[in-house]
């Protein structure tokens, strides 16, 4: 419904731009918890592999 609401041409200026901005912080979101997953994948490997040594 973002989606419709982001770029659709009959939603009000005040609907589209909150939609938007919405959309926007999910995509932060979204990129800040692959981040923080990459770390944290990283910093697994690398306390699995000093525990064999």
């Amino acid at each position: 419904m973002l989606f419709i609401w982001s770029f659709g041409g009959d939603t009000g200026p005040n609907k589209k731009n909150f939609a938007r901005a919405y959309l926007v912080m999910m995509l932060i979101a979204l990129g800040v918890a692959i981040i923080m997953s990459i770390v944290m994948a990283i910093f697994a490997a690398a306390m699995m592999s000093t525990l064999y040594y």
